[in-house]
Formats: structure tokens, sequence, C-alpha cells
């Protein structure tokens, strides 16, 4: 682990100076573990994928390890809402936060209610586990956790 850590390093830094050089479209950044021993670096934006890819492929030393993925909002916005969030559902979440992709909130089964008003509320802002099960795209809570 520290050794994939070690030689990616600095392609982290080369993709956090290119996203901060984007702010209105950067989300995040950083390493995505496919295993103990391997793993990506990625980087999101909310728009422009292929933009941004081809121009960071062009800047960085491993361009097949580079992983750029679309999010809902930008870094700034997404941290402002997860802050919000944390305060507004305390005591009713399990967890919050987010990687790659959207916001991921984890709730206790009993929450299908809170889960469904956050889906309908944030859209593909979120993603909301109920339990352990995911909720649907059509914003169903599942029945069977």
């Amino acid at each position: 682990m520290l050794t994939e850590s070690s030689r990616l390093e600095p392609m982290i830094g080369q993709v956090l100076a290119y996203g901060v050089q984007h702010p209105v479209e950067f989300g995040t950044y950083g390493l995505l573990w496919h295993d103990g021993t391997d793993a990506s670096v990625f980087i999101s934006f909310t728009s422009d994928l292929e933009v941004h890819r081809t121009a960071l492929e062009q800047v960085v030393q491993y361009p097949d390890e580079l992983i750029v993925c679309q999010v809902a909002l930008p870094g700034d916005v997404a941290q402002a809402l997860v802050a919000k969030l944390v305060i507004e559902l305390q005591g009713r979440f399990v967890s919050i936060g987010q990687s790659a992709g959207p916001i991921e909130i984890g709730l206790p089964s009993h929450e299908a209610e809170l889960a469904t008003e956050l889906r309908d509320r944030y859209g593909d802002a979120v993603d909301v586990t109920l339990g352990a099960c995911p909720l649907t795209v059509d914003t169903t809570p599942p029945t069977n956790c």
C-alpha cells in the first residue's frame, strides 16, 4: 500500500493543481483502491469530463491510472452540504461523507421516510443507503431490509 501511494503521490498533486484551476467544475480527488496493492488516482468534475480527461492525460505520469468521474456538485458546495446535513440530521444518520461520487448518507433502517425525502430534495447529489440497502432510483424505500 505504501509503495503504491508513494508511486502515485506526484500524480495526486498534479490532479489537485489542475482541479483548483477549474473551481466552478472541480469536485474532489484522491486515491481509489482496487485492492490492497493497486490504486488509481481519481478526480471529479460537474461537467466537461472529456475535456478535463484529455488535458490531465497530457500532464500525469500514469494516464492509465487516472479515473475522471462526474459529480452533481462542485467540491466547495458539496462540503457545505455535508456540513449542513450533519447538523440537520443530527441523531438520525449513521454516516455522511463523500469520496469520488455523490454525498453518501447512511441512515438506520427505520428512517425510510427521511431517505425518500433526501433523495427527492437532493437528487443525484446524494446516495442514500437505508440500513444495508441503497435507496432505489425511483426513491422507493426497499422492502427486504
